[in-house]
């Protein structure tokens, strides 16, 4: 059986200038914006992970 996580749901507010560009690259490369979403996120994250490696998970309540 294979349990997976479940997603966790993310509501953000951005520019209508960089939505729409956002829309557009996720047309043309065929992606959706979760993908597009989740891989800056992830870049995000390890570059910062770099910068400060006495990072710590919080527990989970």
């Amino acid at each position: 059986m294979n349990r997976r996580t479940p997603k966790k749901e993310l509501h953000v507010r951005i520019d209508p200038d960089v939505y729409e560009k956002l829309r557009q690259i996720t047309f043309y490369e065929q992606r959706t914006f979760s993908e597009v979403v989740n891989r800056l996120l992830a870049e995000y994250i390890e570059e910062r992970a770099v910068d400060e490696p006495d990072y710590i998970i919080p527990r989970v309540l």
